[in-house]
């Protein structure tokens, strides 16, 4: 193999001549498929084209030295799928429950595996290789996408596919163990980032699902050892309002160069900054907000009425939902530590997870608006602006009193982000938090389940909360169907709710 084939720092196999070449010549329309082709020996080629610029010739070269888009991939079907799952009998609705049956039949439409000629030759491909089969988010996402997994192994737990859940959790485990983190996706080029750490979230939903304590045991070592990945390389000292200094955490990606999945989207974006560290910045701060899963948000520029790309100040910001999470991993590694029958082990995290809390009431949370907020460090306070990221401390537990919760009527068009917001309320002892937990979970339902019936049985990644009947929209890239995290979300919400909603009429 000639030596430009070798990994590079912008982590993609291809060299970057060929990338910067190919995707230039603008030959997709989205500039994430080049990446996923497999390398076959094209450097050579390369080097004899006669006119690397001419879209023409480079369109034939890539078709002829490079695979489709996924191919390193072939579907299976789960091998503990069974037709009607029993729990989904509590959902008193024939129609909802109906819906149910066929969301659950989509996990075999979702199902994949690597090759084995992938494992053979993983040098020659962009994939990471994981040992055991997978449910893949849909559309666009060809492989795995780390917490959207959270959700979709929630709703597996819900179908009865304990297995295949468990099999989700094995290839987590496993990037951890060769990486010490578990990267944003399955590709080589994001190899440089994470994604919000869920693993301990979902072992320990997997095992209230099956009490499999001999598995949860195998896992702690692991779990641990992400633990330490953000303590070692995303803490920042930060001093709170009480002023005692408190050790939190950041979304804080070094990368000085365009995303090999977005390299023409980068470059653009990074044509107005006057010099080349500027560039390398505003990148950095990109695949930053990328590692976050709110990729993009006005939260990482302050800017929420005219929100651009270039403003993105990732860096900066202190994010609330990333520090609930892993204080949330400190109680639960103490929980899961106990049923190891592990009490030293089980009473230090318990002590990490009291510490945790105090220190995000004591950076994160705004009395006088009833909600936690990210800490912007630039001017050295807490942000105003409202979130769904500002419920996490609910939804992870990481909360010391009771609080007063203010008001937040308008929740985010992303499922597994109202499901934070949703599970959060219904988990205070507040009841007017429980009522506005069930009032918003039946409204997401009921958006769901409408657009499901008009597109004629589609599940997708997104939706619009002010029609309440469309699909999502805007970003970089067209909405996808599918959808792993939302088909998750919805199961979970009726399989809780479900013996007392009704479905809506949905008119044509």
């Amino acid at each position: 193999m000639h030596q430009r084939y070798a990994y590079m720092s912008s982590c993609t196999l291809i060299d970057l001549s060929v990338v910067k070449s190919v995707k230039e010549g603008r030959i997709f329309k989205q500039s994430n498929k080049i990446a996923q082709y497999s390398l076959e020996i094209v450097y050579d080629a390369f080097l004899h084209l006669k006119n690397a610029s001419d879209p023409v010739e480079l369109k034939a070269f890539v078709d002829m030295h490079f695979s489709e888009p996924g191919s390193e991939l072939q579907d299976c079907i789960p091998v503990d799928w069974q037709r009607e799952p029993k729990s989904f009998t509590f959902i008193k609705d024939m129609r909802y429950r109906l819906w149910a049956y066929d969301i659950h039949l989509k996990w075999k439409h979702l199902c994949r595996r690597v090759k084995d000629s992938v494992r053979k030759n993983e040098q020659l491909h962009s994939l990471i290789p994981v040992p055991r089969q997978f449910i893949v988010p849909g559309g666009r996402f060809r492989e795995y996408y780390y917490w959207d997994s959270y959700w979709i192994i929630k709703g597996l737990l819900l179908s009865g596919m304990n297995i295949t859940a468990r099999h989700m959790i094995e290839n987590l485990a496993y990037m951890i163990d060769k990486f010490g983190f578990v990267p944003n996706g399955g590709r080589i080029y994001y190899k440089n980032r994470s994604h919000p750490p869920m693993l301990a979230m979902a072992v320990h939903a997997y095992y209230l699902a099956t009490y499999d304590s001999d598995f949860v045991k195998t896992l702690l070592p692991t779990i641990e050892r992400e633990l330490k990945f953000w303590d070692r390389n995303r803490s920042v000292t930060v001093r709170t309002k009480s002023g005692a200094l408190a050790a939190l955490y950041q979304y804080r990606v070094e990368a000085g160069y365009p995303r090999p999945e977005s390299y023409w989207e980068d470059v653009r974006t990074a044509a107005a900054q006057k010099t080349e560290r500027d560039k390398a910045k505003l990148w950095s701060n990109i695949a930053s907000a990328c590692e976050s899963g709110w990729d993009f948000s006005s939260r990482w520029s302050g800017r929420k009425q005219d929100f651009t790309l270039d403003s993105i100040r990732t860096s900066e910001i202190v994010p609330v939902d990333l520090n609930a999470l892993i204080c949330g991993n400190r109680h639960i590694l103490s929980k899961l530590f106990a049923v190891a029958g592990d009490d030293v082990n089980a009473m230090k995290y318990e002590r990490q997870f009291q510490q945790a809390t105090a220190a995000v009431e004591d950076a994160f949370w705004d009395s006088s608006h009833g909600v936690w907020h990210d800490i912007n460090l630039a001017v050295q306070q807490r942000t105003t602006d409202y979130y769904a990221s500002d419920f996490f401390p609910l939804f992870t537990g990481c909360v010391r009193h009771k609080k007063d919760i203010g008001s937040w009527d308008q929740p985010n068009s992303w499922p597994h982000l109202n499901h934070v917001l949703i599970e959060g309320l219904r988990s205070t002892d507040e009841p007017v938090a429980k009522q506005l937990a069930f009032k918003l979970a039946k409204k997401w339902l009921e958006t769901n389940y409408i657009v499901y019936i008009r597109s004629g049985g589609k599940m997708f990644e997104k939706y619009n909360v002010f029609t309440c009947d469309t699909a999502g929209r805007g970003g970089e890239y067209d909405v996808q169907e599918g959808f792993g995290w939302t088909n998750g979300v919805v199961l979970d919400l009726l399989l809780t709710y479900g013996n007392v909603l009704e479905a809506p009429a949905v008119p044509m």
